[in-house]
């Protein structure tokens, strides 16, 4: 190639130059956006499988969630259960207790009475005895002192 023999020329050389190395730097930018737009695919399709994976941990995590917070519901609810049937069988027999109190207790005192003196009795029999053998006793000591002191006076 010859020398440019004006600055016309050499200007348009030099933007022609210039040109080309535009369109190198553009041919290497368009490998090197290809190769961007292909790793943008493949983190595309790999975050798409993660997300699925994401997706199914999470589900497996909500359902176990919700799992364990049916048991703990379930239990509270089997504990307070216990605790209110407890506090209501009190109550019951609270209230047993009193109406016994109230209207059983009088009319049992007045039927045990006579029962327990029936009872008293019987487990002492001697006692009613013992005034009847002291009155026989006493009786005949004193006929046995009448009888000796009347022919001598």
């Amino acid at each position: 190639m010859s020398h440019p023999n004006t600055t016309r020329e050499a200007l348009l050389a030099e933007a022609i130059g210039d040109l080309g190395q535009v369109l190198d730097r553009l041919e290497r930018c368009q490998v090197i956006v290809e190769g961007a737009d292909k790793s943008f695919v493949r983190a595309a399709l790999a975050l798409g499988q993660q997300t699925n994976v994401f997706q199914k941990q999470l589900n497996d995590l909500t359902r176990a969630a919700e799992r364990d917070a049916r048991q703990r519901i379930e239990a509270l609810a089997a504990q307070k259960a216990e605790e209110i049937a407890a506090a209501q069988a009190e109550a019951m027999n609270k209230a047993a207790n009193q109406m016994f109190a109230d209207l059983l207790r009088p009319s049992m005192t007045r039927l045990v009475g006579p029962l327990d003196q029936l009872h008293q009795r019987l487990d002492h029999p001697w006692r009613d005895w013992i005034s009847h053998a002291l009155t026989a006793a006493s009786s005949a000591s004193w006929t046995y002192v009448v009888i000796q002191w009347l022919p001598k006076h």
